[in-house]
C-alpha cells in the first residue's frame, strides 16, 4: 500500500494549513480551515498545500450510515528525544508507528487489519492510550486521540490530523515517520514499515546502515523461511536500508543465504529462541526487557537498592564503576562482589542490573577535575551530549596550617628541601613584554606544585626537570611528599618507558612525576621521543589505548615533572620552551644527610609509628600560598644556566664541534665575518662534520654569532648569507654592503686575489685594510669582550650607539 491507501479516511472532508498566528497568550499556533473536499495527496506531498484527514470513513446508503476506521492516532504532546521515544513506543506496541508532528512533537499511528466500526476503533485507541499513560504519566496529553467527536448520522467524521510527508516550505516542521531506533524514514520506508508491521523482524530492519546489514539480511531471511513468506521480501528489505547493498552484492549474498538457511541447525526453534536478540541487533531495543514505568514493579531489598545506587555501567569499556569503593571492575568481579543479591528470580547481579529500569549507564568514564563539584552527581553530559561518569575525587587528606611549633617545623623541613634542590641554580628568566624577567627557582618550583592543589583541572604547560649527578639528593622524597598530599589516585610516579607507552594509563592524574629519565639513541631518536613527550605537557586531548579497553581520545589536564641523573638525558634545544632544567649540584650530605632525610621518610613511610601532620601541613601550604607575580601556567618555561649544559650534552655532536672550532679560531672561523654556506661546505669537507645546515645556523647563534642576512656581493652579484662571529660592535656602523664587500675574505683566497669571487688586487687591498682595523679594534677592546658583550647582537649595539649620539 502507498501512503494514500494507508491513510484512507474521511470522504469529502479535509483540513488545510493556512499559516501561523499568535494567540492571546503570545504563543505561535498553526491556523487551519476545514473544507468540504476530499484530501488532495498530490498537492500535499508536493508541498503546494498541507492537508489533514480524519480516520473516520462514513458510508451511507438508503437504509443506514456507518462509520469505519482502518487506522487510529494518538497526539502525544511531549518534546522528547527521538531515540528514547521511538524505543518506548516499540516496546509498548511493535505495530505502533511514531511520526513527528508539524509542531515538533509526536503522533502515534496504529493500523487496523481491516475496516473496523468506529466505536470499536475508539476502544482500541483508548487501550493504547492507557499503555502510553503508564509510561509517561502526567507528562502526556492524550485529549486529541482519534477517532474523536464524530457523528455518523450527520456525516461528520470529527477531528482530524495533519498528514505526514508534506514538503510545504511554510511549515516549521516537516512531519515524518521514524524507525524503532529513532531514525527518520522516507515515505517509501514508512510504507514498507506499515506493510510489514505484523512482522517485527522485517519491520525493524528499516533504515539499517553499515555495518550490520548482512546480519540483518540473514536474520530476515531466516524469519522469512520459517514464517513461510515470499522470499522476494528480502529484496524489499535491502531496498529500504538507509544504505542498500548494490544489486551485484545483494544477489551474491542472497545466493549465499539460500544455502545457509537450509542448514540443520537453523530450525524454527533456533529462530524462536533468538528472535528478540535479532530485533535488538537491528534496533538496539530489547522487546522482552522490563524497562517501562509501571511494569513489573517488585519490592527490592536494601542490598539490591545499594547495588543499583552504587553501580554505574560504562558502555564503551564494558566495565562497572562502584561509587562505594571508587574502583572499576569487570562483570565477573561484580557477580562475586555482589553475589548476595543473586536469587532465582533476579539472576546473577550483572543480569539483575541489565534488567532493572533504574540501572545507571554512561558512555565512558572520564577524569575531569575541572568539572568536579562537591556532593554533586558524578554523571553529566559531555560536549557531544553523551552521558559520562567523572570519577575524579579530590584527595581525602586533611588540610592543616602550620599553627603549632611541630607543624611549623614540618613546613620548614619541606621548604628546606625545596631550597636545597634549587639553591645552586638560584634563578631563571623568561621574556615578558620584551624584557627578561627573573624568577627565583624555589618559588617557581612551588608554583608548579601548587597548581594541582589550587587550580585542579588547569594544565601547567611546561615541566621542571630536576637533575643531580649524585643519587639520593631528595628528588624522590619531594615527589613522594606531593603524591601523599594530593592522594595516590591523583598523583603518580612512573618510569620513562611508561611515559611513551601507547596505554598512557597515567594521564588520569593531576600530577605525574617521570623518575630517572634517560633517553638513549642517536640524536634523531632522542628528539623523536622528546617530541612524543611534549604533547603530554601542552595538549589536553590524547589518543590512548588503556589496557583491556578500546582506543579512545582522552581529555587530560595532567601536569608533569621529571628527574634525572644525566646531563645528556634529553635532547633539549637552546631555545627550549617547555622544559625548565634545574641542576641540584648537591650530594646527599650537602642536602643535610640522614639527619635531614630520616625524619621525613619516617613521617612518610611509618605514620603510625611516627605520628605527624607533615603531608597535611604541606597540603595546607600549597593550597593557600600566593603564586609568584608573573607566573604563567600556560607560558613558556624558564631559561636557566643548566639549560645550556643539557642542550649541549644531550643534543647533536655538531654543536660541540662548532664550538671547539669557533673558540679556537680554526678556519672557517679565523675571521670575524663568514658566509654560512661556504663555512658549512668547508667543515663537511675538511672535518667530516655531519648534520644539517639549519642546525649549523642555529648553533652559531647559540654560540654568540649574529645573522646579518643575505648580502649582495658586488663582484659576482651573488647573495651569500653572512654571519658575524666576533667583534660585533666594530660592525655596528657598517652597512650590509660594506660588511660583505670590505670585511669578508672568501675561503680559498690566496695572496691578493680570488678568481672564484672575481676579487682583484685592489679589492683585496680594501679587505686587508679592514682586517687590520678589526685586529686593532679587537686588541683595543679585548677587555670588554665578556660573556654578555659577546652575545649582544651587533644591530642592537648599533641602535644603542645611535640613541646615545
Amino acid at each position: 500500500m502507498d501512503i494514500k491507501q494507508i491513510f484512507e479516511g474521511a470522504i469529502g472532508k479535509r483540513g488545510m494549513f493556512t499559516g501561523y498566528y499568535i494567540d492571546k497568550k503570545g504563543e505561535e499556533k498553526k491556523n487551519a480551515i476545514e473544507q468540504q473536499q476530499h484530501i488532495n495527496w498530490e498537492d500535499h506531498l508536493s508541498g503546494r498545500s498541507t492537508f489533514g484527514i480524519s480516520p473516520v470513513k462514513i458510508i451511507q446508503d438508503e437504509n443506514r450510515s456507518i462509520g469505519l476506521c482502518r487506522w487510529i492516532a494518538l497526539d502525544i504532546d511531549i518534546d522528547t528525544d527521538p531515540k528514547e521515544f521511538c524505543s518506548s513506543c516499540f516496546k509498548i506496541s511493535v505495530e505502533a508507528i511514531p511520526v513527528s508532528s508539524t509542531s515538533g512533537r509526536w503522533h502515534i499511528y496504529y493500523f487496523l487489519d481491516d475496516w473496523t466500526d468506529v466505536k470499536e476503533a475508539r476502544k482500541i485507541a483508548e487501550e493504547l492510550e492507557q499503555k502510553f499513560k503508564k509510561v509517561y504519566g502526567k507528562d502526556v496529553d492524550l485529549t486529541h486521540t482519534l477517532p474523536k467527536a464524530w457523528t455518523v448520522a450527520d456525516n461528520k467524521p470529527g477531528y482530524w490530523m495533519f498528514m505526514p510527508y508534506s514538503n510545504n516550505k511554510d511549515l516549521k516542521n516537516v512531519a515524518v515517520a521514524y524507525s524503532p531506533s529513532g531514525k527518520p524514514l522516507t515515505k517509501e520506508q514508512f510504507e514498507f514499515r506499515v506493510k510489514y508491521r505484523k512482522h517485527p523482524m522485517i519491520a525493524s530492519s528499516v533504515a539499517s546502515v553499515s555495518p550490520g546489514r548482512h546480519k540483518v539480511l540473514f536474520n530476515c531471511r531466516l524469519y522469512i523461511e520459517h514464517n513461510h513468506l515470499d522470499v522476494a521480501i528480502l529484496k524489499e528489505v535491502n531496498k529500504n536500508f538507509d544504505e542498500s547493498l548494490d544489486d551485484t552484492e545483494f544477489e551474491l549474498y542472497k545466493n549465499h543465504l539460500e544455502k545457509s538457511v537450509k542448514k540443520e541447525e537453523y530450525t524454527k526453534e533456533y529462530l524462536d529462541e533468538r528472535i528478540n536478540t535479532y530485533i535488538k541487533e537491528a534496533t538496539d531495543i530489547s522487546v522482552k526487557s522490563d524497562l517501562l514505568k509501571g511494569f513489573g514493579e517488585t519490592e527490592r531489598s536494601e542490598e539490591q537498592k545499594a547495588f543499583l545506587d552504587n553501580v554505574i555501567y560504562m558502555k564503551l569499556d564494558d566495565f562497572f564503576y562502584d561509587k562505594s569503593t571508587e574502583q572499576q571492575y569487570p562483570r565477573k568481579n561484580m557477580n562475586i562482589i555482589y553475589g548476595e543479591i543473586a536469587t532465582k528470580e533476579t539472576g546473577v547481579p550483572v543480569n539483575y542490573f541489565a534488567k532493572s529500569k533504574e540501572k545507571k549507564m554512561v558512555e565512558l568514564g572520564v577524569y575531569r577535575p575541572d568539572l568536579y563539584k562537591e556532593n554533586k552527581d558524578p554523571i553529566s553530559k559531555n560536549d557531544e551530549g553523551l552521558l559520562v561518569l567523572n570519577h575524579y575525587k579530590p584527595g581525602k587528606l586533611e588540610i592543616m596550617l602550620p599553627d603549632t611549633p611541630e607543624r611549623r617545623k614540618e613546613l620548614d623541613t619541606f621548604m628546606t628541601l625545596v631550597e636545597g634542590l634549587t639553591e645552586k641554580e638560584g634563578t631563571g628568566t623568561r621574556i615578558i613584554k620584551g624584557k627578561d624577567v627573573e624568577f627565583k627557582l624555589s618559588e617557581y618550583l612551588l608554583d608548579h606544585l601548587s597548581m594541582p592543589f589550587q587550580r585542579p583541572g588547569v594544565k601547567t604547560r611546561s615541566a621542571i626537570v630536576l637533575h643531580s649527578k649524585q643519587y639520593q639528593t631528595g628528588k624522590s622524597t619531594l615527589f613522594e611528599i606531593i603524591r601523599q598530599s594530593l592522594g595516590s589516585k591523583n598523583c603518580t610516579i612512573i618510569k620513562p618507558d611508561n611515559a611513551i607507552a601507547r596505554e598512557l594509563s597515567f594521564i588520569e592524574n593531576q600530577l605525574v612525576f617521570v623518575d630517572e629519565i634517560k633517553i638513549d639513541g642517536n640524536i634523531e631518536e632522542k628528539k623523536s621521543i622528546l617530541n612524543r613527550l611534549k604533547p603530554l605537557i601542552t595538549q589536553e586531548l590524547h589518543d590512548s589505548r588503556p589496557l583491556f579497553k578500546e582506543w579512545r581520545q582522552v581529555f587530560s589536564t595532567i601536569c608533569l615533572m621529571f628527574s634525572t641523573n644525566f646531563k645528556d638525558a634529553m635532547a633539549m634545544s637552546f631555545d627550549e620552551a617547555r622544559y625548565t632544567p634545574i641542576d641540584v649540584a648537591k650530594d646527599r650530605e650537602q642536602m643535610g644527610g640522614d639527619t635531614f632525610f630520616d625524619p621525613m621518610w619516617n613521617w612518610l613511610k611509618y605514620p603510625d609509628d611516627y605520628p605527624n601532620t607533615f603531608t597535611s601541613v604541606v597540603k595546607g601550604y600549597l593550597s593557600s600560598r600566593k603564586f609568584t607575580p608573573g607566573f604563567d601556567h600556560a607560558g613558556k618555561s624558564l631559561k636557566t644556566d643548566f639549560l645550556k649544559e643539557m642542550a649541549e650534552s644531550g643534543g647533536t655532536p655538531l654543536y660541540t664541534e662548532i664550538k671547539t672550532l669557533l673558540y679556537q679560531r680554526e678556519e672557517p672561523f679565523d675571521q670575524s665575518v663568514i658566509s654560512l654556506n661556504q663555512a658549512w661546505i668547508y667543515m663537511k669537507k675538511e672535518y667530516n662534520i655531519k648534520g644539517k645546515l639549519n642546525d649549523f645556523a642555529e648553533f652559531l647563534i647559540q654560540l654568540g654569532a649574529e645573522r646579518v642576512g643575505e648580502c649582495k656581493h658586488r663582484r659576482t652579484r651573488k647573495h651569500p648569507m653572512i654571519f658575524i662571529v666576533r667583534n660585533h660592535d666594530y660592525f655596528a656602523d657598517k652597512t650590509k654592503s660594506q660588511i660583505v664587500n670590505e670585511c669578508w675574505k672568501p675561503i680559498g683566497t690566496v695572496g691578493d686575489s680570488n678568481p672564484e669571487w672575481n676579487l682583484s688586487g685592489g679589492d683585496m687591498g680594501v679587505i686587508n685594510k679592514r682586517f687590520e682595523e678589526i685586529e686593532e679594534h679587537e686588541d683595543h677592546h679585548e677587555h670588554k669582550y665578556d660573556k654578555d658583550q659577546t652575545n649582544t647582537p651587533w644591530i642592537e649595539i648599533k641602535r644603542k650607539r645611535e640613541r646615545n649620539q
